[in-house]
């Protein structure tokens, strides 16, 4: 019904643009009903704003005060685009390659998550010039962008969005420095890992994690991330010591290469393991707790009397598999 709602004002929009004139209630109305959908149905949104209103070409009149009208009216968005950027918005999402152009040479800066996606979006764009006009135009925007916009997108779409099939090195690596802009954005992406429950953010934590961005908030994540796969995979590394993950690299047209094994990096922090042990095995969850106890052995490397003792206080953990593994540790490591 979202999708309906959003081409009827698309609609209005249009129809008032062909007089010359900008409907700032249908725009507002458009990019309100936008930004309230989910960002995981961003490309079905922008199919429903994505009408191509040269097909009005019938409708559109000449501006008011014109004496000579025996040609046909000039396409009037384009002449309206300078004077009102803002309708560049919605019109960079329609079907005709001329006016996504125009529209991305007067973008605004994306005021929200959905915005900044759509301009994303044209990355990936099929008309080799308008990505090219996509990738300046993101360029000239990247600093104002909002931090909030960046992790919210990043964290409904990174996936999608390293996998696009158009994407250009260039474009792949404008996206990567808007993501490492500042600590702003960093602290945002941070924030909506800590908060974030959905299955979906494992990937997304997996792939930021390639880069050395986040690694002071490591311990912050393995204390209190809100999903326990990040509570996991941030205690597992910190012990070890280094960042591992699967060697998946996104390639154009749809088809990713595997380098089977993990693939890693070292850390470029110090972490206080014993510190992360001591939280770690009073987790709620008891994956948690199972992956503090398979870690005692890299605690012992650092301190060993710290490990013993508390292998000792998890032989007493309410869950069987946390307590095998203590006591194995206990058996086997401590009488060495």
């Amino acid at each position: 019904m979202s999708t309906k709602a959003i081409s009827e004002a698309v609609n209005r929009l249009y129809r008032a643009a062909g007089g010359q004139e900008l409907d700032r209630a249908a725009l507002a109305e458009v990019l309100t009903l936008a930004a309230a959908e989910p960002l995981s149905q961003l490309p079905r949104t922008r199919d429903a704003m994505g009408r191509d209103p040269s097909r009005d070409r019938k409708d559109w009149k000449h501006p008011k005060g014109t004496l000579l009208r025996l040609r046909p009216p000039a396409e009037p968005i384009p002449l309206m685009l300078p004077k009102h950027p803002e309708l560049a918005r919605v019109l960079i999402n329609c079907r005709n390659g001329f006016y996504r152009q125009k529209a991305l040479q007067v973008l605004p800066v994306p005021e929200d998550a959905f915005q900044l996606g759509c301009l994303i979006w044209r990355l990936d764009e099929w008309v080799a010039p308008v990505r090219l006009e996509a990738e300046e135009r993101l360029l000239t925007l990247m600093a104002r962008i909002p931090p909030e916009a960046v992790a919210d997108l990043a964290l409904a779409l990174l996936p999608r969005i390293e996998a696009m099939w158009r994407l250009s090195d260039r474009g792949l690596q404008l996206w990567h420095a808007l993501l490492a802009r500042d600590d702003e954005v960093r602290g945002m992406l941070i924030g909506r890992l800590m908060a974030a429950k959905g299955g979906g953010v494992r990937g997304v934590f997996l792939r930021l994690m390639r880069d050395p961005m986040l690694d002071e908030a490591l311990p912050m994540i393995a204390r209190r991330a809100a999903h326990p796969s990040l509570r996991k995979a941030a205690l597992a590394w910190q012990m070890e010591g280094v960042v591992a993950y699967e060697g998946v690299t996104p390639q154009r047209f749809g088809v990713s290469f595997r380098t089977f094994g993990p693939l890693g990096r070292p850390f470029s922090i110090d972490p206080d393991r014993e510190a992360l042990m001591q939280d770690a095995m009073r987790d709620r969850s008891v994956h948690v707790r199972k992956t503090a106890a398979d870690m005692l052995p890299r605690l012992a490397d650092h301190a060993p009397e710290a490990a013993r003792r508390l292998a000792l206080q998890m032989t007493w953990d309410r869950h069987p598999g946390v307590r095998q593994r203590a006591e194995w540790f206990v058996k086997n490591r401590t009488s060495e």
